[in-house]
């Protein structure tokens, strides 16, 4: 039987430990493991370059060892994965009983190393699609309430966040509030091309005129209305940039030079940038994918994004509004 809605008093399981707290501590193993085997597959490297004719000919005893620790870690992290999916699972399920993990992402003012993040998306991309909004309704937020209005409480969350950083840096904490409002309710956002689920009947070329809002994060929404989201904030204006706008911005940067909250795109598509590993060639994006992939955060290789003609802006809220505002004053001669 569920407490009271109104009951702040906590839940715990069957070891005394609130179950948030568990998948905290699981993650954190699952962050020490990856970073064993990153730092393990270095040396390796570094071991395979020195290699003379003869140590490949006999075989290398010392790159023999450490792969061996990388396949023992693997098959370490393969199962905590398995138990964090889990241990999710069972969070999601428990409604009002326990407190939400609110401090699963530490939204705060540091931003997620690679490797917290490549730990994270594996987490958020074994959930499925759904409504966020709805989904977040009976669970108890960060200061023991209950949400009644799960498109208010994101709403709130959101608006937040956007009051409080400037620049790409807001970019990756508003998405990565997504990220977090979406783990909490244990549901990815839908993908819906122009966002037209909350306007049902809506052609496209309506719902470009439509205001940007916080719904469509729940209801259904695509790659372009869900960064221009991400960025804007001018109540005074209607509307969101089209695909091909993302592009024509400036600065243009290589993607070993992108930095959290910058912007990829090519004219066909765009996300955001939510960290970025030189050394290994790979940045971890948030992006609206397609009817197939609903909303995905995930690690991808420079190669791979820079072959479908991908390149990165660094641009913020005031773009946006500029660009929208000057299509008005065009719509209106």
């Amino acid at each position: 039987m569920h407490p009271p809605h109104n009951s702040k008093v906590p839940v715990y399981n069957n070891t005394g430990t609130l179950l948030f707290q568990e998948v905290l501590q699981k993650r954190d193993e699952y962050v020490e493991i990856c970073t064993k085997i990153a730092n393990l597959s270095k040396q390796k490297a570094s071991c395979e370059q020195s290699h003379n004719e003869e140590t490949i000919e006999k075989g290398c005893g010392n790159c023999s060892s450490l792969s061996a620790q990388i396949k023992a870690l693997e098959i370490k992290r393969l199962e905590l994965r398995e138990i964090i999916i889990a241990m999710l699972a069972e969070f999601v399920g428990i409604d009002a009983e326990i407190a939400p993990p609110a401090d699963l992402t530490a939204i705060g003012d540091d931003i997620l190393t690679f490797e917290e993040q490549k730990a994270l998306s594996e987490i958020y991309m074994a959930m499925p699609p759904g409504n966020i909004a709805e989904n977040l309704e009976g669970k108890v937020d960060e200061n023991g309430v209950v949400i009644e209005d799960g498109y208010a409480y994101i709403q709130q969350r959101i608006d937040e966040i956007k009051s409080k950083y400037t620049g790409p840096e807001r970019n990756y904490y508003v998405a990565m509030e997504v990220i977090e409002l979406s783990i909490l309710a244990g549901v990815r956002s839908p993908y819906e091309h122009n966002g037209t689920s909350c306007k049902p009947g809506m052609e496209a070329s309506e719902a470009t005129r439509a205001p940007v809002d916080t719904k469509w994060l729940s209801l259904g929404i695509d790659c372009n209305a869900f960064v221009s989201m991400v960025m804007f904030d001018d109540e005074s204006l209607q509307g969101w940039l089209e695909v091909q706008q993302f592009p024509e911005a400036q600065p243009v940067l290589t993607f070993d030079e992108a930095q959290p909250g910058d912007i990829f795109c090519n004219g066909g598509h765009v996300g955001i940038i939510m960290s970025n590993n030189p050394e290994t060639g790979e940045v971890i994006i948030c992006h609206a994918s397609s009817h197939n992939n609903d909303m995905k955060y995930e690690v991808v290789t420079y190669e791979e994004l820079e072959s479908q003609g991908y390149s990165v802006r660094r641009m913020d809220r005031t773009y946006v509004s500029s660009r929208l505002q000057k299509e008005l004053e065009n719509e209106n001669q």
